[in-house]
């Protein structure tokens, strides 16, 4: 759990540090953009003031339009001296508090200067924390130089109002991203918690659930992993189980009859305690065989891709002459016509070999196999029938035969009709046992 909540973290704060990066960016592009094209706009507008003014100088003679943040002044001749001559409100801004002349004389500097390049001038000076725009026009040296002048503080790159601003925004942003970060991690770590009690074999958990359409498709495909792992930790349990169930008895008889002969211990049994071991031996080997295939074929159908095409017709004709060699006093009723489908040749094989195994052991003189195809709702099916003229089963459902280490007639564990079942159902077909007045019957339907 601390590694979760470390990733947790890490998620936070790289949804946190990506807002910040898109809010550095914009306080960048704000400054570029009030430092670059704003501040050339605000030029722009002073200087055309400054020119306005220049063309209409009675306007400063009229109190209701005059333009309260333009002042002129005139630059006066005399011989080779200049001198300043203010307007009264200008002398009040410029000359008569804090003695600030060098303001005026500092633009009337520069306006002699660039005289000589034009008729007017135009330009911007910096002094202190004040920027002044000045325009000038030239005319004769007896009318002096009427200069028009505009100042304005100088505008920090990153203004106070627009740090607090940014900072109101940035324990705003916080919040939310804390808030959508929080939304999108706690179905993530709900689902890894969910994840750890899978890997832990906890399958009774129930999955979470979103409102968020990708976090729940995600969610259902866990919980169909958790489903498809649990089905088979209980088949590996079940193996496991009757694994030792089925090995269990065969192993205590040989121990058991071995150390009789060890001890020197005479056994009362028709049979001497050699032959019962030899028996016991093959009864153990058929069954560790049977759980064998079981387990292989388990796993082989369920990973399995590839199907061959196999002719069920030619697979029990082979199987046929091989049992006529084995009973050749039972007489075989066959009926079989060209059938094909898709599907484990060796499983299948087995699973007939294992329905016809158990029919020869109990028929009294007839084995009956038939094949014909049946069409339902536009499919196509397979009916193989495999019967014979024996005893009825003794069970009230016969289905219970397939069960895995079910008892046979005569007492003895098998596990051939539960392979046999495994592999019908793993080539989505069913089969059935059931008593017929004859004898008994198994059915096994396939999709053609």
């Amino acid at each position: 759990m601390i590694t979760s909540k470390r990733k947790i973290h890490s998620m936070n704060s790289r949804i946190w540090r990506m807002v910040i990066g898109i809010l550095l960016l914009f306080l960048t592009s704000i400054t570029i953009i009030n430092s670059v094209i704003l501040k050339k706009s605000k030029e722009d507008f002073l200087f055309n003031q400054l020119k306005e003014a220049a063309q209409d100088k009675k306007r400063f003679q009229r109190s209701d339009k005059e333009i309260t943040y333009i002042n002129h002044f005139l630059i006066t001749k005399s011989r080779d001296d200049y001198g300043i001559l203010a307007d009264p409100k200008t002398a009040s801004r410029y000359m008569d508090k804090g003695n600030r002349s060098h303001i005026l004389e500092a633009i009337s500097k520069k306006v002699i200067e660039e005289k000589i390049n034009g008729s007017y001038s135009l330009g911007k000076i910096t002094l202190g924390n004040q920027r002044h725009y000045y325009y000038a026009e030239y005319g004769d040296d007896s009318e002096g130089i009427m200069v028009f002048i505009a100042s304005t503080e100088v505008e920090p790159l990153i203004s106070l109002s627009f740090i607090i601003a940014f900072m109101i925004t940035l324990i705003i942003s916080f919040i939310v991203t804390k808030i959508i970060s929080n939304k999108i991690v706690k179905p993530i770590y709900d689902l890894e918690t969910f994840a750890d009690d899978i890997a832990n074999h906890k399958w009774d958990v129930t999955p979470p659930i979103s409102d968020t359409a990708e976090i729940q498709e995600l969610s259902d495909s866990l919980d169909h992993m958790r489903e498809v792992l649990k089905t088979r930790d209980d088949r590996e349990r079940e193996f496991l189980q009757s694994s030792s169930h089925s090995l269990k008895t065969p192993v205590m008889v040989i121990k058991g009859y071995s150390q009789a002969m060890i001890d020197g211990l005479l056994v009362d049994s028709p049979e001497s305690p050699a032959e019962v071991i030899r028996r016991e031996a093959e009864n153990l080997e058929r069954r560790v065989s049977q759980l064998l295939k079981l387990y292989t074929y388990a796993h082989a159908l369920e990973n399995e891709g590839k199907q061959d095409s196999i002719r069920i017709d030619r697979l029990l004709n082979s199987l046929i002459r091989r049992f006529q060699i084995i009973k050749p006093n039972l007489r075989w009723d066959v009926n079989i016509t060209p059938v094909e489908v898709a599907g484990n040749s060796e499983a299948l094989l087995t699973a007939f070999e294992n329905i016809i195994e158990n029919q020869i052991r109990y028929a009294k003189s007839v084995i009956s196999i038939s094949i014909k195809k049946e069409t339902m709702y536009s499919i196509s099916s397979i009916v193989i029938k495999i019967a014979n003229d024996g005893p009825h089963f003794n069970q009230e459902d016969p289905m219970c035969l397939f069960h895995r280490y079910k008892k046979d007639e005569s007492g003895q564990w098998g596990l051939g009709l539960a392979i046999v079942k495994q592999i019908i159902e793993a080539h989505n077909g069913n089969v059935i046992a059931d008593n017929t007045e004859e004898g008994v019957e198994f059915v096994v339907t396939l999709q053609e």
